[in-house]
């Protein structure tokens, strides 16, 4: 990636999108984010990444819980369940 282009397009961003709600030790090198709308095979997502060779790099992963106004009864409740298996991950 080329810096200098990336260092101007986050110059140019408001300071107010550009601050973080985490603490410095939770600052990453890289970030994975899953978006997940009724994914059973989040579980197997998740084991994968844990079985991956991690790089020198601090990592951090986030999953993103999605439903829309729209969304089925089914999707918001394997959501549920999938929320509730990674809060005990």
């Amino acid at each position: 990636m080329n810096r200098k282009h990336w260092n101007s397009y986050i110059e140019r961003q408001n300071p107010a999108f550009r601050a973080t709600p985490l603490s410095p030790e939770f600052a990453a090198d890289m970030v994975v984010v899953i978006p997940c709308y009724n994914e059973p095979g989040l579980f197997d997502t998740l084991h994968s990444l844990l079985a991956c060779v991690r790089p020198k790099a601090k990592v951090c992963t986030v999953i993103v819980f999605n439903a829309g106004e729209h969304s089925s009864a089914e999707g918001i409740v394997q959501n549920r369940i999938s929320k509730t298996f990674f809060s005990s991950f």
